[in-house]
């Protein structure tokens, strides 16, 4: 069924939403079917818009329950509806710590915390409408405001409205936000009914600026909402003209108050449900609408405030001393008001033809009082490349003994999602390491430093310019490169020997025909023991950066740019149905170890060092962890570029990573000092023995060590086609696209082509929603 439709700023929604509270209500905790039922039906119905809060629960210790039953209710729906089409609107800032016991938290620390977890129970990257719920009166209104825009910039939040908000804190909300048009403020969600019309002023204005009005408990509450006749008699009399119940009026009636009406009534039974639909399409007179407005009103609200509200004065106190903070671990004033510039393509000058290497920068210039200096790494935590990072500050401090490196341990995997949980929280280290799938947010929260003036031209000019080509965006350089991981077949040149192959597959087919080959019981036994594919698996960004660079070589790719500086997907292109049908085909011919589905990086590397698997999609630095794992491997790997579906020259990614320095650093004099010693000839190469991951520093790359051995075959797959991943701040959620589709693909029970097709579907709408 199709209804009449709202608008709340770029969303178009049902003139009436369901209100899910009621839904979690303690009457309803045995009866979870019903309740989706409910939603089920209201979703046939044409409703769009569902209303939630992680504080609708029925305990406090089931914090969350309405936001995880209004998640399952969307995710199995299987009725005719466009599903895509359905808004989930929830709210933060109010908990309940214990039993009996409800509280606001409106800090910056405990609106992140019930943003992430609201993302993880609603099963998204983004929160398509989030409401503030009630003012803490422990935190400025201007420094509740601040922290929204920060979740927004942050990619977490598309929309900000707000819940139980006067008129003075509208208008700190709006001169802090900005309205609708300015990717503001987009909602209000107050009380409103013929029991309680307060803040009318807020009504006003909302009509006013085109911001929609959700009004609370339009009927007046559960316990009051079937009495509505018998303690209205003027919306009972309405009623009786015109053959109407008395609650259906009451809905007709606030939607003909004002355009930005959104009316969003509870609902348990499907009955109620088309009850809200009737009341949807009934019409009042004009006279009556007058009667209704004028009608008397107790004017009692269902939840007062028992803390006093501050006035305008001490709401908006504060405002300019906040707009000056800088850096977004305080949400500056340029974070609160600006959005990030589009990127230039920005391409760094050709490769010089000696390196520019002024000095070894080994000897630092040491601050004289003591300073910690505070890097968030991801290589800290693993081997043996932990050990490069951790000589590097061994060695520095020894140069710097008033210098304290601090390392903050951070799983690659959960690098991204947890810089930008320390920015927002106003906690970003003095350096954190920087991969390209963080580009596009980084660029988006404006959080680091322009390296350029920091480091010189001169030092600038020493990094190999493929290197800086994703690393420099918009004139500036984002991070400091430190070394690459191209993306190769890595393989057991042993095994390959006994096994007497002498070339490498330049085909799918045929990298998948040698992979049989390989697949062999080698102890006789019956079973078999060695697989030639130690396939990565795991639905985490380590399988989805190894599935796309099968992608890229089959002819597709999942997000790009085009000449016009617009997101594309590229998930219809045959190519990426082709790499599906790869990892589908390997699966069936069994060449594939078990487990795959829960074989991640760490498994699969174990696999090529005890020789269960032969071949592994991967980076140099792998030979570095089985080696470590399985000594006697020294000398004993290599690699060979990526076969790609038709024989065309092969596409690898750079995969480099580096140092940034926080823009909120107030050490960034020290840091500067640190890159230059980490990237000198001789702390680079102390990495490149340990784990064979390339050099940014073109000095370095050419050092014998470098140039010659096991990764060889990497330093030749960089001399084909080179992908550069996009920036755009939504990559992280397109990452998350590819790997639920080879999950997908593991499952059976779709085609290649099916998968392919909803998966163009979902990154054509990421594309659309962050438009």
């Amino acid at each position: 069924m199709t209804l009449q439709t709202r608008k709340i700023a770029d969303l178009t929604v049902s003139l009436v939403g369901l209100g899910c509270m009621p839904l979690s209500n303690i009457k309803m905790v045995d009866h979870r079917e019903q309740a989706i039922a409910t939603i089920h039906h209201a979703i046939d119905s044409g409703i769009t818009l569902l209303d939630t809060a992680n504080v609708y629960s029925p305990t406090w210790d089931t914090f969350g329950h309405n936001e995880t039953l209004v998640a399952e209710a969307v995710r199995t729906y299987s009725g005719s509806a466009d599903i895509s089409k359905v808004i989930i609107a929830t709210k933060g800032g109010i908990i309940k710590p214990a039993d009996n016991v409800v509280e606001r938290d409106g800090t910056r620390e405990g609106l992140l915390k019930a943003c992430e977890a609201s993302l993880k129970r609603l099963n998204t990257s983004s929160i398509e409408l989030y409401q503030f719920h009630r003012h803490d009166p422990s935190v400025t209104y201007t420094e509740q405001m601040l922290s929204l825009k920060a979740l927004q910039d942050a990619g977490m939040v598309k929309r900000i409205g707000l819940s139980n908000a006067q008129g003075p804190e509208l208008d700190v909300a709006l001169e802090i936000l900005g309205g609708p048009n300015d990717g503001g403020v987009v909602s209000i969600q107050n009380e409103y009914s013929p029991r309680y019309r307060g803040e009318q002023d807020v009504l006003d204005k909302c009509t006013e600026l085109g911001i929609a009005f959700l009004p609370w408990s339009p009927l007046g509450g559960a316990a009051q909402a079937g009495e509505v006749g018998s303690r209205y008699s003027d919306f009972a009399s309405v009623a009786t003209e015109v053959g109407a119940t008395a609650q259906e009026v009451v809905l007709a009636w606030l939607l003909a108050l004002t355009p930005v009406m959104i009316p969003i009534p509870g609902a348990t039974k499907t009955t109620t449900v088309d009850s809200i639909i009737r009341a949807s399409a009934l019409k009042l007179t004009s006279a009556q609408v007058e009667r209704l407005t004028a009608a008397d009103s107790p004017n009692e609200s269902l939840f007062p405030d028992i803390k006093p509200r501050r006035s305008r004065k001490a709401i908006a106190a504060g405002i300019a001393t906040a707009l000056l903070i800088g850096g977004i671990g305080s949400i500056s004033a340029e974070a609160a008001t600006k959005k990030p510039a589009a990127k230039p393509a920005a391409k760094p000058a050709a490769k010089p033809a000696v390196a520019k290497e002024l000095n070894e920068f080994l000897n630092p210039t040491c601050p004289a009082k003591p300073t910690t200096l505070t890097i968030a790494s991801a290589v800290i935590l693993e081997k043996p490349g932990g050990l490069a990072d951790q000589n590097n500050a061994d060695e520095f401090m020894k140069k710097c003994p008033n210098v304290k490196v601090e390392f903050i341990g951070i799983p690659s995997n959960n690098l991204p999602e947890k810089l930008t949980t320390m920015a927002i929280g106003g906690n970003l280290p003095d350096m954190y390491m920087h991969f390209t799938s963080f580009t596009g947010k980084a660029l988006q929260m404006r959080i680091f430093e322009d390296l350029i003036p920091l480091l010189g031209q001169d030092y600038v000019d020493g990094f190999d310019p493929l290197f800086l080509s994703e690393a420099i965006q918009g004139g500036k350089l984002l991070w400091a490169p430190w070394v690459a991981i191209p993306h190769a077949v890595l393989y057991r040149k042993d095994i390959f020997e006994k096994a007497g192959i002498k070339t490498f597959p330049k085909t799918f087919d045929e990298f998948l025909d040698l992979a049989k080959k390989l697949t062999v019981d080698t102890d006789g036994d019956g079973k078999v023991d060695q697989y030639g594919w130690a396939m990565v698996g795991t639905p985490n960004g380590s399988g989805a950066g190894r599935f796309h660079t099968m992608v890229l070589n089959a002819g597709a790719y999942n997000l790009k740019e085009d000449t016009n500086g617009k997101f594309i997907s590229g998930a219809s292109l045959k190519g990426y149905e082709t790499a599906l049908q790869l990892y589908g085909d390997a699966i069936k011919a069994g060449v594939v170890p078990p487990g795959y589905t829960t074989t991640g990086y760490p498994e699969a590397s174990a696999q090529l060092a005890t020789g269960k698997g032969v071949m592994m999609i991967t980076g140099p630095h792998s030979m570095g962890i089985i080696v470590t794992q399985n000594p006697a491997l020294k000398g004993k790997l290599a690699g060979f570029p990526v076969p790609t579906a038709n024989g065309a020259p092969p596409i690898t990614t750079l995969g480099q990573h580096g140092y940034a320095i926080s823009r909120s650093s107030k050490n960034k004099a020290l840091a500067v000092q640190y890159i230059k010693f980490m990237l000198s000839t001789k702390q680079i190469l102390v990495y490149n023995d340990l784990e064979y991951r390339l050099p940014s520093r073109l000095k370095a790359q050419e050092d014998p060590q470098v140039k010659s051995g096991m990764a060889a075959g990497f330093v030749n797959a960089l001399k084909g086609k080179v992908w550069s991943d996009s920036t755009a701040s939504f990559l992280g959620s397109v990452v998350k696209v590819d790997y639920d589709s080879y999950s997908e693909m593991f499952l059976g029970q779709k085609t290649a082509k099916q998968i392919a097709a909803e998966a163009d579907a979902k990154i054509k709408k990421l594309i659309a929603d962050n438009a």
